[in-house]
């Protein structure tokens, strides 16, 4: 019989949140909601794969009225997007951006209300709104959810198939394999949650044929969700970008080369080196078990191995679905991970982890006589922690808005540029700002093309300088970042020093507090 771990072990109630947990749960998400609006940087565009990857796409639909001519591996997150897109109106990029980032906080608010009743499934109301409330206040979480990325979207449809696959009722569980195939469209490591549910689902109902045919219809609604957009992908890129990019990923294991990609994940070796940092030399194991480590702290890396304690002394449904199902997404995480070092890889993970945490409390609680005090004290500990380290993890976004500005002000003088600045993550916004409106599948979008160029591996200015002529370098933007070359620091520090470098720019000048100066070359100089 399968019945609730919880009442299986204790019988206690705690009587404020017994008879009350929706009006709780629904403070803990306006509180995670408030939490995640108070750390958006409303002065700037969103930046990196949120925009260059998300924002884009979802405009170009909006625009066009259908599908461009393109697509990305991870096209789920902007196609959700440009439905609320197409009906908005703003002459501004940045409104944009900020409407991206309030949906991202919404999506990722909201799925404290799937995680409350994933941990319903185990534990009573108290203990459920304590699992709900850890995701509410995971400082990665919330961080994570002002960035205008996809992994709010994703982990919520994550949510939601957990839960639906949880059910009793047999019928619903189709529901979960429709939701697997949304979370695979946003992001194309989603086939393996399909995956590692479609073994779940094989040795919970491994005993009755009729439940083995029933599995077909689970396949068959998998792939009716998936289907449409896998088409499209094919017609316009002639590759599906899920399977077709796992391939790619088993290729590229041991390359013999570095292996270049640009902000779309798309492999594209024929690109100058010199002007993408996103350059991969094969996984780093090592460095992704640290990596998989960092991203469980606060709260998980304490809690999580605690709780498979329990959850291993009793592994029958539905326990051993939370040891089975992270195991089989552990190769593909760790892999993503020790390719791109970004603790998001593992964030889909968090809901699972919040429900393995419980165990551990429960665990720790059932220790002692006094289990209320005990748990309480415990969760205190959980909030302030992760509010500490939510404050040590933000990002500091004090001179962005001026970083913008000053993008603005400088992309129409330039044609390239080096690497290295806060300015230089905000030049291609800087451009499309300018313009805006434009259709980055049209002729426009040719014009937005300012090179921006790698400083590594360039040991002199002169070298640099000799060496971007042919690429298109133009300018050279320096700022007080002192993890530049020292070379860079001295044109900064020292400019009268060079006679072939002209000062067009001082963002002092304007009144700007973050100091950014501009500097034309003269190369006819150099050269004599």
């Amino acid at each position: 019989m399968e019945e609730n771990y919880f009442k299986q072990n204790q019988k206690l109630k705690y009587i404020s949140f017994e008879k009350k947990p929706v009006l709780i749960l629904l403070i803990i998400c306006i509180t995670g909601l408030l939490i995640r609006f108070h750390y958006v940087p409303y002065g700037v565009p969103v930046e990196a794969d949120a925009f260059n990857g998300y924002f884009l796409y979802a405009l170009d639909i909006s625009t066009l009225g259908h599908f461009p001519n393109y697509s990305l591996s991870q096209s789920g997150w902007p196609e959700f997007l440009s439905l609320f897109f197409m009906s908005y109106n703003s002459e501004n990029l940045i409104d944009y951006s900020n409407l991206q980032r309030s949906i991202s906080i919404i999506l990722s608010g909201i799925t404290v209300i799937p995680i409350f009743y994933i941990c319903k499934k185990f534990f009573n109301n108290y203990y459920s709104l304590i699992g709900a409330t850890i995701f509410a206040l995971e400082p990665r979480i919330i961080i994570n959810s002002t960035i205008g990325i996809s992994e709010p979207l994703d982990i919520l449809a994550i949510s939601l198939g957990i839960l639906f696959f949880l059910n009793l009722n047999k019928k619903i569980i189709y529901l979960a394999f429709g939701f697997f195939a949304w979370t695979t469209i946003i992001r194309p490591e989603g086939q393996f949650w399909f995956i590692a549910f479609s073994i779940t689902y094989l040795v919970r109902f491994r005993k009755k044929r009729k439940d083995l045919i029933m599995f077909l219809i689970c396949l068959a609604v998998f792939l009716l969700v998936l289907s449409p957009i896998v088409i499209h992908r094919v017609e316009c890129c002639q590759s599906d970008m899920i399977i077709d990019r796992i391939i790619g990923e088993i290729k590229n294991y041991f390359p013999q080369e570095p292996i270049e990609q640009n902000e779309n994940n798309i492999v594209t070796p024929e690109e100058p080196i010199e002007q993408n940092e996103n350059i991969a030399y094969g996984p780093n194991w090592i460095n992704g078990i640290k990596l998989f480590g960092w991203s469980l702290i606060p709260v998980f890396i304490i809690f999580v191995p605690i709780g498979l304690i329990p959850i291993f002394k009793q592994l029958k449904y539905p326990n051993y679905l939370l040891v089975l199902v992270p195991t089989v997404l552990a190769i593909p995480i760790m892999y993503s991970v020790s390719v791109a070092p970004d603790t998001r890889y593992v964030y889909p993970l968090f809901p699972i982890f919040c429900v393995i945490s419980l165990f551990g409390m429960n665990w720790i609680g059932r220790n002692f006589k006094n289990e209320k005090l005990i748990v309480g004290l415990i969760f205190v500990g959980i909030i302030i922690s992760s509010l500490v380290f939510l404050d040590f993890k933000k990002l500091d976004y004090e001179y962005n808005d001026e970083a913008f500005s000053v993008a603005k002000d400088i992309v129409v003088n330039i044609e390239g540029i080096n690497r290295g600045s806060l300015v230089d993550r905000y030049i291609k916004q800087a451009e499309i700002a300018n313009g805006w409106p434009i259709l980055s599948t049209g002729e426009q979008v040719k014009e937005y093309e300012i090179k921006r160029l790698s400083i590594k591996e360039h040991t002199s200015l002169e070298n640099f300088i000799i060496s971007g002529k042919e690429k298109g370098l133009t300018h050279l933007l320096i700022d007080e970042n002192h993890h530049i070359p020292d070379y860079l620091l001295d044109v900064f520090y020292n400019e009268e020093k060079y006679s072939y470098l002209k000062n067009v720019y001082d963002s002092r000048d304007f009144g700007y507090q973050y100091h950014v100066k501009l500097y034309e070359i003269n190369y006819d100089e150099i050269k004599n």
